[in-house]
């Protein structure tokens, strides 16, 4: 199991990542760090995160045709419990670092 420095800076490396790739308009980028963003989530157990990060990194990668990352973002999706209630967020300041990339993640969508 993680810890929470782990998790945070691992949270941090991918949010800069994230906002590199999305300057540089590299999808596969975006992409990369938005999964691992999401195996962040589900080690410190926000199911809904996770589930979202991997959504949106399965599609980018599947726009891109890039099978090899759209079965890696599956395998991630199929890592989540589908009962969310029987497991708590570890650290809820993990998951409120991840909060403004699903936010930005989101708008874009809509």
């Amino acid at each position: 199991m993680r810890k929470q420095g782990d998790l945070l800076a691992a949270v941090n490396y991918h949010k800069e990542e994230y906002v590199y790739a999305c300057e540089k308009n590299d999808p596969r980028g975006i992409a990369y760090a938005l999964y691992s963003l999401g195996a962040v989530a589900l080690d410190n157990g926000d199911f809904q995160a996770a589930r979202l990060l991997a959504e949106v990194a399965r599609d980018i990668r599947n726009q891109l045709g890039d099978r090899r990352g759209v079965d890696y973002a599956n395998r991630l999706l199929e890592g989540i419990p589908a009962d969310r209630g029987a497991v708590k967020i570890k650290y809820p300041e993990i998951s409120e670092q991840i909060g403004p990339i699903i936010e930005r993640v989101t708008s874009r969508k809509a």
